[in-house]
């Protein structure tokens, strides 16, 4: 009864590593705002296909079905990119519980880590240490990999939108302001 009592003592008052804890900030923070960002350009995208949608479709050129086509794949990647940013923030938001129920369960759960876990590139290790899914691991890289190819349809259905409805000199002068806006809304990727 007394060993009973001193276990769930401990499982009470078990908490995670400080690195662990980052770790799991870490990819909360980022899944956070992948969520916003990626939603948000879902919206400007459904949009865009709004207006498009009106003044354009009654003809049926190449460029026309290359639009609609980029659009639409827009509006499904972004929206899988929220949903796979929502499931890492449940996931990560999770861990705690789930570590301690494993220690609940007899699992040691020294929070002295193994030397191999402290790098900082060990990160996903770390979390798979204390109970994290290795499905984990896929829903970060389908969030990244979503919102990069999200980032680039939307800009691509912009640019195809302007060469469609302007002169190809305003789709042209466009281009030295899109390539940086691109390339910082990219630059996640290199984070």
């Amino acid at each position: 009864m007394e060993n009973d009592t001193a276990l769930r003592q401990k499982v009470q008052d078990f908490k995670l590593p400080e690195v662990v804890q980052a770790d799991i900030n870490s990819w909360i923070c980022v899944a956070n705002t992948l969520a916003i960002t990626t939603a948000l350009f879902a919206a400007v995208q459904i949009s865009l296909n709004a207006i498009v949608e009106q003044l354009m479709f009654s003809g049926k050129s190449m460029p026309l079905r290359v639009l609609r086509w980029i659009m639409y794949a827009s509006v499904l990647v972004n929206i899988s990119g929220t949903a796979s940013a929502i499931s890492v923030v449940n996931m990560a938001s999770s861990l705690s519980s789930e570590a301690r129920s494993q220690f609940f369960k007899g699992r040691d759960m020294n929070s002295t880590l193994p030397r191999e876990l402290l790098r900082p590139e060990s990160s996903f290790a770390r979390l798979r240490h204390f109970g994290m899914p290795f499905v984990f691991l896929w829903l970060t890289r389908l969030m990244l990999i979503s919102y990069f190819a999200g980032s680039i349809c939307l800009f691509i259905s912009f640019y195809v939108w302007v060469f469609i409805t302007q002169s190809k000199a305003a789709a042209a002068s466009l281009l030295p302001i899109g390539i940086p806006a691109f390339l910082l809304v990219c630059s996640l990727l290199y984070y």
